[in-house]
């Protein structure tokens, strides 16, 4: 396992990666640990790549794992994460998303909010005025 993971590490073009992606995701369950311990890497390509690889795994804890980058200094890390979190439609997602709002970079906001509109989000008790507060102030 390590030394796919490390073929995904220093792998330049995107297709293959995301063909090693794959490959890995066949492993099954032995790849979650690697996949979780990337996502602390400073490599902003490792910790997308971590992400799109724990999505392909189905983590049952993707939520938790993929919280801390909502808060991550790289923009690209951020989309990566907010992307794979609307994607799973987890019920959770809405609350770690309206909590993110304030960290978020600003081309990711539209995205979010209109995620945070909608109306297979049911029970979510944020309104309009709510968002602006949290991306505002």
């Amino acid at each position: 396992i390590a030394r796919v993971f490390q073929e995904l590490e220093q792998e330049p073009m995107a297709s293959k990666r995301s063909g090693l992606i794959r490959l890995i995701s066949r492993i099954g369950p032995a790849a979650l640990e690697p996949a979780r311990q990337r996502l602390k890497s400073g490599l902003a390509q490792v910790v997308c790549d971590a992400c799109h690889l724990l999505v392909e795994l189905k983590d049952p804890s993707l939520l938790a794992q993929l919280a801390p980058l909502l808060r991550h200094a790289d923009e690209r890390v951020q989309k990566v994460a907010v992307h794979a979190i609307i994607r799973t439609r987890s019920p959770g997602r809405a609350t770690l998303l309206a909590e993110a709002l304030p960290y978020l970079h600003s081309h990711l906001l539209e995205e979010v909010t209109g995620d945070l509109r909608s109306p297979l989000l049911p029970g979510l008790s944020l309104s309009v005025p709510d968002l602006r507060v949290a991306v505002t102030g």
